[in-house]
């Protein structure tokens, strides 16, 4: 449709505020930040998208489109407008000859799976979770774990795009490259993704082998460590430091009937305590090391092996809410960076468990942790590290102090921050990481003049020094005094 100019403000305005819901707060999934923005809307169709930006243009506001907001970070955070865009969502088209799909961008990727599996067809690589939004996922450029596979956002083929000037874009790597390029890690700041387009594998089910070890045998020779990550297509490491282990999982395709083995009895006895004694924690963190012990024996300390759907396999359940921070090291890196982890975690009370242990490809995506290029060279393959802190029953906890010395550690390792998790990088040391961040930079200047889908999130990370303590604008309560 275009500027939407020819449209009287009264129109426009009575075409909004019937796609306006009740002014109030949104909150993220793990219940750590807040907004509060001026308006909210809700569009049902890409028109309905077309005339919000439209009077946002007129009215000098920023926007930010959000999913279901499943980051625990402030990235989907405004005080101005936002969009919720769950309600365009749907399943465009199925090409099951060139193995592609067509969604609109508010689509939850457990939508996708169903749909694509019903075609034979399937994601190649997820996160650890499908309740999320397609659009999200590109937004940070989500990974998963596997050492042949990159971003989900690399297997984007192509994207519609509504820009601030009303103009609706279709990008690939043939047509506006570099807004294709910004957008496959947008931070939602390049414009409002309409459709999608990915390549997806034909249907497969994995078979995942989980083998306990201690942290001394996983850790045996940096050789042997480097080989792990090549003996199955996908593998991933959940830590316990303070019990000494490695829950390690390997999953290969496989064409089997689905089929599980494995103590779950024993761990659903203990999922019902964990709570309570996270709580306990809280006061008494002294009986940390207990509950790490207790949680390795009925969790992760045992052999077990399943066959079962792909989407099955990759996802995982987030369980109790929680803060958690993410970053990824060269793989070349990586060894060295656990072992000085392993030295500070294995006496930290206030860690909690498993730390995750993910490797991914390289990409070329200009705002991406993964991107092979770097200050010191070229890199080929990353090491995701990742670190929490439950909320026993959405209590206030200390976490900021404990991150703050994860990320210490892991920028010794040429570490980028996840960009929806906790992160403290500013401007600065964004752009001494990320050589091309003038191209990102470039895009949103050339494509949305006037910032129209520049946050507060991006404020502080890319564009302004600003203390990050600014972050607390939106916490979901203050805990500053005390020192959380």
């Amino acid at each position: 449709m275009g500027r939407l100019s020819n449209i009287p403000i009264e129109e426009l305005n009575n075409r909004i505020d019937g796609l306006s819901i009740s002014n109030g707060s949104i909150e993220n999934w793990a219940k750590t930040f807040v907004a509060t923005p001026q308006r909210i809307f809700q569009p049902n169709t890409i028109e309905d998208v077309e005339y919000i930006i439209e009077a946002a243009f007129r009215q000098q506001i920023r926007v930010k489109p959000v999913g279901v907001w499943h980051s625990p970070s402030d990235l989907s955070c405004s005080d101005e407008w936002m969009i919720r865009m769950h309600k365009l969502a749907g399943v465009i088209n199925v090409d099951t000859t060139n193995r592609q799909v067509t969604v609109y961008s508010g689509t939850l990727l457990r939508e996708i799976n169903e749909k694509l599996e019903e075609n034979n067809l399937a994601m190649p690589i997820l996160g650890s979770i499908s309740d999320q939004t397609i659009a999200g996922c590109l937004a940070t450029a989500t990974h998963g774990s596997g050492i042949q596979y990159r971003s989900m956002s690399s297997y984007v083929r192509s994207l519609s795009l509504l820009l601030s000037n009303g103009d609706i874009v279709e990008c690939s790597d043939t047509s506006h490259s570099d807004l294709f390029n910004a957008t496959l890690c947008s931070l939602g700041a390049t414009g409002v993704i309409l459709t999608i387009t990915l390549s997806v594998d034909e249907k497969f089910n994995l078979h995942e082998i989980v083998m306990p070890l201690s942290f001394d045998d996983y850790m045996s020779s940096e050789a042997e460590w480097l080989e792990r990550w090549y003996t199955a297509p996908f593998v991933k490491a959940f830590w316990v430091p303070q019990a000494n282990g490695i829950s390690l999982s390997q999953s290969y395709k496989s064409f089997s009937d689905v089929f599980s083995t494995g103590n779950t009895l024993g761990g659903f006895l203990f999922s019902l305590v964990l709570q309570p004694l996270l709580l306990v924690k809280k006061y008494i963190p002294m009986i940390a090391p207990l509950i790490s012990n207790l949680a390795w024996r009925y969790l992760f300390g045992s052999y077990s092996q399943r066959v079962d759907k792909s989407f099955n396999v990759f996802n995982m359940d987030c369980g109790l809410l929680q803060y958690t921070t993410e970053w990824s090291v060269p793989l070349s890196k990586g060894y060295k960076c656990l072992l000085e982890l392993n030295e500070w975690l294995k006496y930290e009370n206030d860690v909690d468990f498993p730390l995750e242990i993910r490797v991914a490809k390289s990409d070329d995506i200009f705002l991406s942790p993964a991107n092979k290029i770097t200050p010191y060279g070229q890199e080929s393959h990353y090491l995701w590290i990742g670190v929490i802190k439950y909320k026993p029953y959405n209590c206030k906890v200390r976490y900021r102090k404990t991150f703050r010395k994860f990320e210490d550690i892991l920028r010794k390792y040429n570490g980028r921050a996840h960009w929806a998790k906790h992160s403290t990088q500013t401007p600065q040391e964004v752009g001494e990481k990320y050589p091309l961040l003038n191209k990102y930079l470039d895009v949103i200047k050339t494509y949305d003049e006037e910032g129209m889908f520049i946050n507060p999130f991006v404020e502080r990370h890319l564009i302004s020094e600003k203390n990050d303590n600014n972050s607390r604008d939106f916490k979901s309560y203050q805990v500053e005094s005390h020192g959380f």
